[in-house]
């Protein structure tokens, strides 16, 4: 009843019925839109929009979007898998695939949003709803291209491609969080109002691409011959991003994993005074900073220019991640 009554007073009054504060002026008529759309999530009532996004809220906010464009309700993990969060939202992301942690137990929900991190979980709302993968055909290039995730920039492109997440200033796309040390155009945090008129082009955008309905299997005519497959490439020679993990000689390693674009180790029995000694470690093979230690979470994230590490501490537990710095 709540909703609906919002909903009508947006198309009778062309005003905003839901409680959020201090919008743009760009963004007020994006937020009604948003609100008919069913796509502003129950964290965001009464919130100030001009604020920066943290992951948890933009998960709730990919949910809706995901519900809105499926007609589907989504459903929590039936297990936990963080320790720093029980958010139903997020685990609605988790479950269907939206959003993973940041590191194998650690979901870090108030930590804020990246404009790479929206495209890249914008993206696989699309997948997960369209049952298609995305695809980057876009022959475009933002000047801080150097600057986005290897790992980002498809869902990046083709979300640049379809007009949902667009560029800024000087042909920038500000892929990456505002930091003390970073006050250079490059970067941006994402704020609750953008957000939410991405999450409404998005819609907007994807809404009438129905997913595809299994069709009766009609019969098959007899097999042919298969043609003599042809010489495949050898693969070309891949990081081992495990190697550039500096050692350590304390606690027991619980979790190991690596792909084409990074690594992570995970140890269990760490102490404080462990945690301290290997990040002087690692700031000895990787001497550039990149974030500053959090109060809630204790994590460093350092670089050598070719790749970045960070080093998270929480409880006993310490998880070591590296990939490409570019």
């Amino acid at each position: 009843m709540k909703k609906t009554a919002a909903i009508l007073a947006v198309m009778i009054f062309g005003i905003s019925a839901f409680a959020y504060s201090n919008s743009s002026e760009w963004a007020k008529e994006e937020l009604n839109k948003a609100e008919t759309y069913g796509l502003i999530p129950d964290v965001l009532q009464e919130a100030d929009v001009s604020m920066p996004i943290n992951r948890a809220e933009f998960a709730a906010v990919s949910v809706k979007l995901y519900e809105a464009l499926s007609g589907e309700t989504a459903v929590e993990t039936a297990e936990n898998p963080f320790t720093d969060t029980e958010d139903s939202e997020v685990l609605k992301a988790y479950e269907l695939g939206i959003t993973s942690g940041v590191t194998v137990n650690s979901f870090e929900p108030d930590s804020l949003l990246s404009r790479e991190q929206a495209a890249t979980m914008l993206a696989r709302v699309y997948t997960i709803y369209s049952g298609n993968e995305i695809t980057n055909n876009s022959e475009m290039k933002f000047n801080d291209d150097a600057d986005i995730s290897r790992w980002a920039k498809d869902s990046v492109y083709f979300m640049a491609e379809n007009g949902v997440i667009t560029g800024m200033d000087n042909n920038l796309f500000a892929p990456r969080n505002v930091t003390p040390e970073q006050e250079s155009a490059f970067y941006a945090n994402s704020t609750r109002e953008q957000s939410l008129a991405i999450a409404k082009r998005m819609y907007e955008k994807f809404k009438s691409e129905i997913p595809a309905v299994t069709e009766e299997p009609t019969e098959t005519t007899a097999p042919q011959p298969t043609e003599k497959p042809t010489e495949t490439k050898s693969p070309s020679e891949k990081t081992d991003y495990i190697a550039l993990i500096p050692e350590c000689d304390f606690g027991e390693i619980t979790d190991t994993k690596s792909d084409a674009y990074g690594a992570s180790v995970t140890i269990k029995g760490v102490t404080q005074e462990n945690y301290e000694t290997y990040v002087k470690i690692v700031e000895g093979r990787y001497p550039k900073h990149i974030n500053n230690l959090n109060e809630a979470t204790q994590f460093v994230i350092k670089s050598d220019g070719n790749y970045n590490i960070k080093v998270s501490f929480v409880g006993d537990e310490m998880t070591v991640s590296i990939e490409d710095a570019q």
